[in-house]
């Protein structure tokens, strides 16, 4: 069985309520809201992996998809921690609540499938064949199209 994943934008929305993604006129809080939306995206996978480790099965084989996972990413994670910067960065405390609600976010997504256990197991091939990759999911496509268009 294929897991399913409903992936949305509810982190960043947990920050900023109205994700404006104008391309046309990049003002600071569209760049912040395209690049927070990016940052929590950002969390989901390696966050996925270690619950699902740490909480359901061990998996190493997840846990060695999630890594590659994120060397793959690394190059546009780096543009979104730039944009973060440049938009007024994060506090201690921004930071603290983004990795809670990351958090909240991988524990009900996991706990929500019929067979939680299934479900991570199955996890490993779309890690591994980039359909969760951040430069391949519609959803994130106008976010990233903000952070791709930074000069």
């Amino acid at each position: 069985m294929k897991p399913r994943i409903k992936i949305g934008v509810r982190l960043a929305s947990f920050f900023f309520l109205s994700i404006p993604i104008s391309v046309h006129s990049l003002d600071i809080q569209t760049v912040r809201d395209a690049a927070m939306q990016m940052m929590g995206a950002s969390l989901f996978v390696p966050g996925l992996a270690a619950y699902c480790d740490k909480f359901v099965a061990p998996n190493a084989q997840l846990l060695d998809a999630a890594g590659k996972w994120t060397t793959r990413n690394t190059p546009l994670m780096k543009m979104i921690v730039k944009a973060v910067k440049r938009s007024g960065d994060t506090s201690a405390e921004e930071k603290s609540i983004l990795d809670r609600f990351a958090f909240k976010l991988t524990k009900e997504t996991v706990e929500a499938q019929p067979d939680p256990k299934e479900f991570c197991a199955n996890l490993t091939g779309p890690v591994n064949d980039g359909t969760l990759d951040l430069d391949r999911r519609e959803d994130l496509a106008g976010a990233r199209k903000v952070i791709w268009d930074l000069p």
